[in-house]
């Protein structure tokens, strides 16, 4: 089962036939999760996570043990902002939710949040292999790193000096990132992480 954003379903679908060019039939790219049912059994399916969090309630009886999950982009959903919601079904051509909307408040982008992770935590709970896939967790606070973790079913950092260590390496590539975003002139990589 491969959760990810609307948008990306058929980049998934294409890249996923390709690696699987033997059996291009077994991966199917669902526009709704409400289309999932035991005949999706042995595919591999790629679906909207928000879509799939929608109808999860559906889709529960008919999902046997999944592999393999992956979550594409497995940092939405992580704070309950409304930037941080990517709402489905409606608005799958949109790439979220407009953050000026006066009808969508932080409290439902909390509830939408909050039924993303469960439902993630649901489907990954008893698979063999899980996988979170994002660009992003480099530049969170280790507590929203810990959170992804926990949802992917994985042990996140404790409070002892491995977690101190790693939260020291992440302010610094933070900040590092920062001074790259202002930089007007091409640098080396090796000059660049010299401060690492």
């Amino acid at each position: 089962v491969c959760l990810v954003p609307p948008l990306l379903i058929d980049h998934w679908v294409n890249h996923l036939k390709q690696v699987f060019n033997d059996e291009p039939e077994r991966v199917v790219g669902l526009n709704s999760a409400s289309h999932f049912g035991e005949h999706h059994h042995n595919r591999i399916v790629v679906v909207s996570k928000w879509s799939w969090a929608f109808h999860f309630r559906k889709i529960k009886s008919a999902l046997t043990t999944p592999v393999c999950v992956i979550v594409d982009e497995v940092h939405q959903g992580r704070t309950g902002q409304i930037n941080d919601i990517k709402v489905d079904e409606e608005y799958a051509g949109m790439a979220g939710q407009e953050e000026d909307s006066k009808s969508y408040t932080t409290e439902m982008a909390k509830k939408d949040s909050d039924n993303l992770r469960t439902v993630v935590r649901e489907t990954c709970r008893n698979a063999a292999f899980v996988i979170g896939v994002s660009a992003t967790p480099i530049n969170l606070d280790l507590s929203e790193l810990n959170t992804i973790l926990t949802d992917l079913g994985e042990i996140g950092f404790e409070e002892d000096e491995l977690y101190k260590k790693v939260k020291g390496y992440a302010s610094d590539l933070g900040e590092l990132t920062l001074k790259a975003k202002e930089m007007d002139t091409p640098i080396s990589r090796k000059e660049f992480f010299q401060p690492i």
